[in-house]
């Protein structure tokens, strides 16, 4: 029984894997960039600053028209969302063209509020570490949106080994949702 839950598990952490690495080209037309901690001086964490800085990348390539930033307020008492915004605006993008979320305290949140702000009729993609893709692609298909890609930065830390076992129990929850 321990071997093939070890089989089912390890088969769990190569799908998350396999589908987070997955290059499809694609034009869409919002960048949902997930939310991450912030320092305690306000500024974004690496992992964030990365996230921030593919969207970036996404937005001057023509590959989005708009970003949605979605976070709540970390301990460390700063919103999430604002302060990529004003990020994002530090770096040449138009405050127009950034929808701020600051209640996305979760994938599932984020998801919800972005279908009530665009519609389904939108193409997404979802812009967070390789280990949370593929949850967050199923989360905004469960949301409604039909078109959905997804995009990760080039940054890893060394807990993404941890984060991408940590990721199946939600990743499961969120892809039994669709069955």
């Amino acid at each position: 029984m321990l071997g093939a839950l070890s089989i089912i598990f390890t088969l769990c952490v190569l799908a998350i894997y396999v589908d987070s690495h997955g290059k499809t080209a694609f034009v869409a037309d919002v960048g949902i960039v997930y939310g991450n901690k912030i320092e305690p001086d306000g500024s974004p964490s690496d992992r964030l600053e990365a996230r921030l800085a593919a969207a970036l990348y996404l937005y001057q390539h023509h590959q989005i028209e708009s970003i949605f930033v979605s976070g709540g307020t970390g301990p460390e008492g700063f919103d999430e969302a604002m302060v990529m915004k004003d990020y994002l605006i530090a770096k040449g993008i138009p405050s127009k063209d950034i929808d701020v979320d600051s209640s996305g305290i979760n994938t599932h949140l984020t998801s919800l509020h972005a279908v009530s702000k665009f519609g389904q009729g939108m193409s997404v993609v979802a812009i967070s570490q390789r280990y949370h893709l593929s949850r967050a692609k199923l989360s905004l298909k469960h949301a409604g949106f039909d078109e959905v890609y997804g995009y990760a930065p080039d940054y890893t830390e060394l807990r993404d080994t941890y984060s991408y076992v940590r990721e199946v129990p939600a990743w499961l929850k969120y892809w039994m949702k669709g069955l």
